[in-house]
């Protein structure tokens, strides 16, 4: 009986690869409001958000400092970070962007999710409000 209503539920039977999204993202340069909406990649796994370094000179933002990041694979880079203002789902928040190769998926990161208080929804592959830590 247990293996008839293991078969019955649904989230065994999604067709879809839970936890991997895309939400549209707007950076802006904070200085000049020029702004870029992008469809990003939802990564917990990452620290920043990350667009092709093009995008963020295109709307005047510039590189502060380097950066050392671990990459999935285990590699080391460094890249350009810069400051910028990110929304999503109509909340903003100041952050740094990280000027990733120009053939890099947008990834909108962990910081940003904490600042405006949402985290994932694996399942039903969303954003949803989340209460901010004081521990």
């Amino acid at each position: 009986m247990a293996g008839s209503s293991r078969l019955q539920d649904p989230l065994i039977n999604r067709r879809i690869k839970v936890g991997v999204f895309n939400v549209p993202i707007t950076v802006a340069n904070p200085q000049t409001g020029a702004a870029v909406t992008v469809d990003a990649l939802v990564d917990t796994g990452a620290t920043l958000t990350v667009l092709p370094g093009s995008l963020l000179r295109q709307i005047g933002i510039q590189s502060i400092r380097q950066q050392v990041f671990e990459l999935a694979d285990g590699r080391t880079v460094q890249w350009p970070i810069g400051n910028a203002e990110v929304t999503v789902e109509g909340l903003s928040t100041p952050t740094l962007c990280v000027f990733g190769q120009e053939d890099v998926s947008a990834t909108l990161g962990v910081v940003v999710l904490e600042s405006v208080g949402l985290t994932i929804d694996p399942v039903h592959l969303r954003l949803v409000p989340t209460p901010g830590l004081l521990l």
